[in-house]
């Protein structure tokens, strides 16, 4: 459900966000009848436009909705990785969001011990299995080489970090 031009499929960036904000809209308050992402999201959901369902979308769902994109690591979890999160209600309790837990070990709400400093990947790789490195083998070509990379490329950077350890 994306905002295209012309029925192609190059976006047009003076309409970028109009889906999302459309189906945001259907779980609130309402869209517009001839709203052009409620034929999307009726053919997404398998509605008719002309069904109840379909009149529910218009005139809104009655949720009060709140996303945000929070990062992993500042959860606790060792990745630094974006992810969206969407939270709806429709029984008139706030939207509470969780506090951070993890931060920069730098920031001064880390030294003061407010939180806990991130958790780095090098906490859960166990060092002590041994893993072949990819500049110890012998050179391959073609796709016998994109193969081997693939198989290999994470080993790469776990015995460069287990070097760097030592």
């Amino acid at each position: 459900m994306g905002s295209t031009t012309g029925g192609g499929n190059a976006s047009d960036p003076d309409r970028v966000g109009e889906t999302f904000e459309a189906f945001v809209g259907m779980l609130t308050s309402g869209v517009p009848a001839d709203h052009p992402a409620l034929l999307e999201c009726c053919e997404f959901l398998e509605l008719s436009p002309d069904s109840e369902q379909a009149r529910r979308l218009i005139t809104g769902m009655g949720y009060d909705v709140d996303y945000r994109e929070l990062r992993a690591c500042d959860y606790g979890a060792p990745t630094i990785r974006k992810r969206f999160f969407m939270v709806m209600r429709r029984d008139g309790k706030p939207i509470v969001w969780p506090e951070a837990t993890h931060g920069d070990p730098k920031s001064p709400a880390v030294i003061s011990g407010k939180l806990a400093p991130w958790r780095t990947a090098a906490e859960c790789i166990d060092w002590s299995i041994p893993a072949p490195s990819i500049f110890d083998r012998k050179n391959v070509s073609g796709r016998e080489y994109a193969e081997a990379d693939r198989a290999a490329a994470s080993n790469a950077l776990l015995s460069r970090a287990r070097r760097r350890l030592s």
